[in-house]
Parts: C-alpha cells; sequence; structure tokens
C-alpha cells in the first residue's frame, strides 16, 4: 500500500493532496481569494453530476461550530462502488473545499483512515500557509 502527501500552489491559494495509491485519495483546496471555495465547490460537484453520478446534498456543522454544506456522490457498476464528496468548509479561518473519493467504496472508513495517517500532515501544512499569507501580508504593505 503506498502512501503519498503533497501540497502545492494554486492561483487561488492551495492545495494539500494526500492519499492511499488504488484506495483513496483527499484533497483540500484551501482557497484565499474571496469567491473562490464556493466556484470550486460547484464545478467540482458539477463535473461528477454532468457524468450521471448519483449525489446528495447535505448539511454539517463542524466542530468549531462552522457549519458548510457538502455533496455526497455515488456510482455503481459491476463490482465497483465509486464514492466520492466535495465539502464546503472552513478550517483554521480559510475558506476550503474538501474533496475526497473512494474508488472502492467505503467512503467513512478511509476518510477516518486519512485523518489518521496524515492529520499531523495537514497540521504542519496548514501552519505553513497561515505563515505564508502571513508574509505575503507584510510585503504587500
Amino acid at each position: 500500500m503506498k502512501k503519498f502527501n503533497y501540497m502545492e500552489m494554486t492561483n487561488d491559494g492551495y492545495k494539500i493532496t494526500c492519499g492511499i495509491e488504488n484506495e483513496a485519495i483527499c484533497n483540500i483546496y484551501v482557497c484565499v481569494k474571496e469567491g473562490v471555495a464556493e466556484k470550486l465547490a460547484k464545478e467540482l460537484s458539477e463535473k461528477r453530476m454532468n457524468i450521471g453520478m448519483e449525489w446528495e446534498l447535505y448539511d454539517f456543522e463542524e466542530e468549531n461550530g462552522n457549519k458548510g454544506i457538502g455533496y455526497m456522490f455515488t456510482a455503481e457498476e459491476e463490482e465497483v462502488n465509486f464514492e466520492a464528496m466535495v465539502e464546503l468548509c472552513h478550517i483554521n479561518d480559510f475558506n476550503c473545499v474538501y474533496e475526497m473519493e473512494a474508488p472502492n467504496g467505503d467512503l467513512d472508513i478511509y476518510e477516518e483512515k486519512i485523518e489518521e495517517e496524515f492529520g499531523e500532515f495537514f497540521d504542519e501544512k496548514f501552519e505553513e500557509i497561515e505563515e505564508l499569507e502571513e508574509q505575503i501580508a507584510k510585503e504587500s504593505k
């Protein structure tokens, strides 16, 4: 089982990616420009809707009290039970889009595994992003 994790800059912020090869992949888009997270969540969701995946919209509340919306997607074919989710949420005062795919289903199980396996990595990357954004803010004054 090969694991991977990395972070890259995007035009609108940062993208944190991690996963377990052939089992699950998780992307967190940290959007620093106003309105980008909402637009990105809509685009990622519509992409899946347009290819005919079944979907369900849900509301959720995070541990810190922030509220968000999410979409759960499923596609069942012969012996394949693909599941995905796209959530518009707040993490460390950033607007984020949380996207996760489980090619073989069991999204809930893999979401826990990803959090267990990469929780420390996420924390490190969010600290890095906060430092970078503070530096950018200072330089732009």
